[in-house]
């Protein structure tokens, strides 16, 4: 058996090339690991990469490696490189005795022991695809048979599979009993933990540098170590939930937002573009990437300017934003003008760390009949349900239909499902939500796990309000009318890391199991926006 190493380096950005640690880069453990376990190796990138010049350098640098440059990548052109490869490789080796190990150039901590691992199985069983399981992403290689490419190459043709990451897979998907797979299972199931030790962002590069400061640095230190130390994986917020105006055009029966400022169809505060765009950069210059969400409370569509809010986030190439509506209230002229603008920014940034849609509408209908929709949201359905038709026809790719389960709805939710299923696969379900138990319980099942971990919100989510003050916690309201528990503070007179800092100290009780009242009485702390 040879073996062929691919490092992918298509995605990487500048933090690949930065040291985590003094003298260490994600590249540079990579280069070695991929000279402990073969002969040749492949280095993919593209030409206008921001690191194609470093990747130029290191390959010239080392014998048996070739770097392959293509401006754009999809998943077809990824496998064809894949068997030029093997057809071309110094080993001379037939393609049936030639696997090859994938690499991401940008994941210091791809275990040689786990690698090894892979290569054992793949020598015993010869599987077509392996893989291990249930571990963060960058911890394990994948390993793909030379000779499966050709039929894995038809399969990406047929389907136009995008590039990414897990690119392999997806395609392998498509006709996945067609294939022999082979796993390696975590002994826990580390993915729920949103830990992505990759130097591809500020975010994740912060994590690489957490867990390598803790001597974490291992696949099997991590599954040990990880579920008892989670306050390694608080970095800076991935997701941002900022409220632009106070009225909507309904005043829902399960929403708090009523109980908060009475009934919202009568308000018309908004946000200025100015104050937003200074929120903008305030969240660029400390997360740098992140998804932005104008839904925090009120109706989007009620925003004079809606328009240049949404331009705002989309010229930041590294923001995507999403818009929940009711599809009621939306000026004609506005909503032309956000589909306008998916053309001028394109709808998929291949190379970033956020994969898809850079614009995402959610419309919320939350029941399939019209009485049923009055009983929950009031007047307004033919409105709504035109909106959402007319986003499906001229977006379909960044549109999704919401309904929120509750016991009013049960017993139609499954036609919702099944009817808006024949239209369009962006299906949303959301879970009731208790806001700490400051309004009725109308769950029809409790999904609680069973053991509690530290609040996924307090470790990834900012919610700011209209004038920039951010509560602890979204879901943290209590009293009559209800007001919000604690104020972290306000990131326009306080600056945006005072203010995460001051959650922190919220997550850290989290994290020694110290919960304050109105977190006990919270189901939302393991679930995630971004």
């Amino acid at each position: 058996m040879q073996i062929i190493t691919i490092i992918d380096c298509i995605q990487a950005t500048q933090y690949m090339l930065e040291e985590f640690a003094p003298g260490i880069t994600a590249l540079d453990r990579v280069l070695h690991l991929s000279n402990q376990i073969a002969f040749h190796s492949v280095i993919l990138t593209r030409a206008n990469s921001p690191v194609f010049d470093a990747l130029q350098a290191k390959a010239s640098e080392r014998e048996h490696t070739n770097i392959i440059v293509h401006d754009s990548w999809t998943m077809e052109l990824y496998l064809e490189t894949l068997q030029e490869a093997a057809l071309q490789s110094k080993t001379n080796a037939p393609l049936k005795d030639i696997v090859f190990v994938i690499l991401q150039g940008d994941a210091p901590f791809t275990d040689r022991a786990l690698t090894e691992r892979l290569i054992e199985i793949y020598t015993k069983y010869h599987p077509d695809y392996a893989f291990a399981d249930g571990y963060p992403e960058g911890f394990s290689p994948e390993l793909i048979a030379a000779q499966v490419i050709p039929e894995l190459i038809a399969l990406a043709r047929q389907h136009a599979v995008p590039y990414s990451r897990n690119g392999i897979f997806t395609v392998i998907q498509k006709d996945i009993n067609a294939f022999d797979i082979e796993t390696e299972l975590a002994p826990i199931d580390l993915r729920p933990y949103r830990c992505v030790p990759i130097c591809n962002n500020k975010r994740n590069f912060q994590t690489v540098q957490q867990l390598w400061q803790a001597g974490i640095q291992t696949a099997t230190l991590c599954a040990e170590r990880l579920p008892n130390e989670t306050a390694l994986l608080r970095t800076v917020p991935a997701f941002y939930s900022i409220q632009i105006t106070e009225g909507c055009p309904q005043s829902c029966s399960y929403c708090p937002y009523p109980l908060m400022q009475g009934d919202p169809q009568g308000k018309r505060g908004c946000i200025s573009v100015e104050t937003f765009r200074e929120m903008l950069n305030h969240i660029s210059a400390f997360s740098e990437d992140a998804v932005i969400d104008i839904s925090l409370w009120g109706e989007p569509a009620l925003h004079p300017e809606i328009e240049k809010l949404v331009a705002a986030v989309l010229e930041k190439p590294e923001f995507t934003l999403i818009i929940e509506t009711s599809g009621i209230g939306w000026r004609e002229e506005a909503l032309s003008a956000i589909l306008d603008m998916v053309v001028k920014y394109p709808d998929r940034r291949q190379y970033a760390p956020f994969e898809g849609p850079r614009l995402h509408l959610i419309v919320s209908l939350d029941a399939w009949n019209k009485e049923t929709y009055n009983k929950l949201r009031g007047t307004g359905f033919e409105t709504a349900l035109a909106c959402a038709q007319r986003l499906l026809s001229e977006y379909p790719h960044g549109t999704h239909i919401q309904a929120v389960r509750i016991k009013e709805n049960e017993e139609e939710l499954e036609e919702f499902y099944r009817s808006w299923k024949k239209v369009t696969d962006h299906i949303i379900i959301q879970k009731y939500e208790l806001f700490t138990g400051s309004i009725p319980d109308r769950r029809v099942t409790d999904i609680t796990p069973i053991r509690r971990t530290a609040c996924r919100h307090l470790a990834r989510d900012m919610s700011i309000l209209l004038d920039g003050s951010v509560p602890v916690c979204k879901y943290a309201l209590h009293g009559k009318p209800l007001e919000y528990h604690e104020i972290a503070g306000n990131i326009l007179k306080n600056g945006i890391e005072a203010v995460w800092n001051a959650i922190g100290e919220l997550y850290l009780k989290h994290c020694n199991n110290d919960y304050p009242d109105f977190c006990r009485s919270c189901d939302e702390y393991y679930t995630f926006n971004a």
